[in-house]
This record gives structure tokens, sequence and C-alpha cells, in this order.
């Protein structure tokens, strides 16, 4: 990060008490695969400069680095209730979801192409945050998270979704396996499987909103972003740009 103070995010006006956020890179230095707001700690990034931009946003939202809760994501459709804090970070690991109802702690989930959702069930005092690549897709995680949110009092017709930065089918090119295990779950929907140039293509994005309308959540309540992340190297880490290594788009949610 640089000396300026101002974080380089964007808020969404998901429900009146939540805070729903998503950052940008925010630098001009487009050649460092680092470079920017970053505070996912297992891409390679310096620890420094993770710990810089994690103060620098605990600062903003006005909470310690305890409420600050970032999993260690690896495209499971594992998720873990946060129930107090400090949240013992073992438990962390393998996560790809998180689900509270406590005030005051923000969800984070990194992305660099996968799609980050942002829910919330106001009335209910239930958020919720989860990491949907193509296998956490095909795993139907969206779904998972609204049961989870379920579990702990939320009614899904309540339930606000935003569906943030991500990579837009055109750019998502996909082999036969994959078209082949997607089949298994959306059939031929051709809203979701699409072929340009005679290559196949998943709409991620899509099909994360059709997981969600099937779990319960009006499709009025959901928010596409529309922003690509692959399209717009320079605002957002693009994993199939930048490669693995590198920064992560970070997405949080939190009730105040």
């Amino acid at each position: 990060m640089t000396s300026n103070t101002t974080l380089p995010i964007r808020e969404i006006a998901l429900a009146p008490s939540v805070r729903a956020i998503f950052s940008k890179r925010g630098t001009d230095d487009h050649s460092n695969p680092y470079a920017g707001f970053n505070i996912c700690h297992y891409t390679g990034d310096d620890t420094q400069h993770i710990d810089e931009c994690r103060q620098q946003l605990c600062t903003h939202l006005g909470i310690n680095a305890e409420q600050l809760i970032i999993p260690r994501q690896t495209h499971s459709t594992n998720i873990a209730v946060i129930d107090s804090v400090p949240f013992d970070p073992d438990s962390l690991i393998d996560v790809d979801a998180l689900v509270t109802n406590l005030k005051g702690v923000a969800l984070v989930i990194n992305t660099a192409d996968c799609v980050p959702i942002l829910l919330a069930e106001e009335n209910a005092g239930v958020i919720a945050a989860a990491h949907s690549g193509w296998r956490g897709t095909f795993g139907n995680i969206a779904a998972k998270t609204v049961q989870k949110m379920v579990e702990l009092g939320a009614s899904p017709l309540r339930i606000k979704a935003y569906i943030g930065p991500s990579i837009c089918w055109e750019c998502f090119e996909v082999g036969n396996d994959v078209v082949l295990k997607f089949r298994q779950v959306f059939g031929y929907n051709r809203d979701i499987l699409k072929f340009k140039h005679f290559k196949s293509h998943i709409d991620l994005q899509e099909a994360c909103r059709q997981q969600l309308v099937k779990a319960g959540v009006v499709n009025n309540n959901i928010t596409l972003s529309g922003i690509c992340s692959h399209c717009n190297p320079k605002q957002y880490f693009t994993a199939r740009t930048h490669g693995i290594k590198s920064g992560r788009t970070a997405s949080l949610i939190i009730q105040e």
C-alpha cells in the first residue's frame, strides 16, 4: 500500500444495518501482481504488506484484527459458523463460506476471478459470505450457505444477496471435463453453458444466481455487480492474468 489512507473500496447498500464491501487494487503499479490493496495471506504476498492493508481496513471499519474473519479457502464447500471472537484460526482452514449472527464481525472472502457472494437477512441478524469458483458452484456452495443461514434463524425470502466482481462468461472458457460436470447439475441450461467461437464457456455468476433462487432467495433480492475481474486487470486481481501467485479482491460483510 501507499501512504494514502483512502482505501480503494466500494460499499454496497445491501441492508440498512449491514455494510457490504469489495476492494479494488488501487494502484498504478500494474506490473507487480501483489501491488495495491491485498489482505489475502496464503498466495505469496509479503506479510508486512498484508498486515498494513488489514490494519487500514480494520481502522476503516472501526474493529480490531480479531473481528476480521478470513478463511484459508481451498475451493471446498465447507462452511464455518462464527459464533465467537476470537475464532480459532485452525477452524478457518479449508473453509470457503462463513456465516454468523454476531454484530461487529467482518466476514471476508478473497477472490481473483471466482464469484464472491455476500448475503444478509437483517430481520434475523444473520449474514454470510461465500466463495464460489467452478468447483464451489458445482458443489452448490451458494445454496448450502443459505441453508446454514436458515439454521441460524434466517428466512430465505428475506435474504438479500450481492454477487461481486468475478470473471464473466465470455472470459471463462472451460474444457469438456468442466462442461460435463456442469451438465450433471444444470443440464443443458443455455443461460449457464454457452458457446463462443466454437469454445465452451460457463456463466458462473448466473449459475450462482440460479442456485440462490432454487434455495429460496427471491430473484429481486439478488444483485449482480456486472463487473468482470478478468476484463479489468488494472482495477481487480485476476488469476487468469496475474497468475495464482497474486493478490486477491476482498469481499466482506459486517452488521452493526
